[in-house]
């Protein structure tokens, strides 16, 4: 089975399992912008991605703050950083909204990319103060989305794995019956529109190679 990925850090690269062969290619690449970090001002911080922690300076700042990931991965990479993150059960948007109004905090300041989203913002506005900072973007990789398109176009994969709400939007086009589809969770879910899709369970990579193995072993 031959899957293709299309994962925003250029450094992820799948190990394969059993038959599973896979090609990458990084149609987005983030980078680290200019950004401000009040973090005196809050009580709690929120980290939305590997990369917001990456970018984010002052990690020896916040070890006394309640601190906040959108999910697993993200609280690893805070944990190797020896901050300790809560984190929601299934890594999504609104989950988090909910433990953050659980939780004793009545400020928040959230570091995530320039593309976010706004469903925290909604979920939170009038409820508790809550401000977001953006500390990183993704700059479009032109060459390899043609790539990517092509290879689907052409159906020389049997399966696509979409870990972003731009990713998907960025090959919804391109995709057909003949390349089955995984989504990493509902938002980008929700960017593929009508089309078919199998989503993830747990809403972050582990979640997708459950799906893989899944397939895998059904011979897809």
């Amino acid at each position: 089975m031959k899957v293709l990925f299309l994962r925003p850090d250029p450094s992820f690269s799948y190990q394969g399992y059993n038959d599973i062969t896979s090609v990458n290619l990084s149609i987005i690449t983030p980078y680290c912008i200019p950004h401000e970090e009040p973090i005196e001002m809050f009580d709690g911080v929120v980290f939305f991605s590997i990369n917001a922690v990456k970018c984010f300076k002052g990690l020896e700042k916040i070890v006394s703050k309640k601190v906040f990931a959108i999910g697993e991965t993200t609280a690893t990479a805070l944990k190797s950083n020896r901050i300790k993150a809560e984190y929601p059960e299934d890594f999504t948007s609104s989950s988090l909204a909910r433990l953050l109004l659980l939780s004793d905090v009545k400020s928040v300041i959230a570091f995530r990319s320039m593309k976010a989203n706004d469903i925290l913002k909604k979920a939170l506005t009038g409820k508790i103060r809550y401000r977001e900072e953006y500390n990183y973007d993704v700059k479009l990789n032109e060459g390899e989305l043609e790539k990517a398109r092509k290879i689907l176009r052409n159906c020389e994969v049997d399966v696509v794995v979409l870990t972003s709400e731009m990713i998907a939007s960025l090959v919804k086009d391109s995709l057909s019956s003949c390349v089955k589809v995984v989504s990493i969770g509902p938002v980008t879910s929700r960017a593929l529109g009508e089309l078919s899709y199998i989503e993830a369970k747990r809403h972050d990579i582990t979640g997708v190679d459950e799906v893989l193995k899944e397939l895998s072993r059904n011979g897809r």
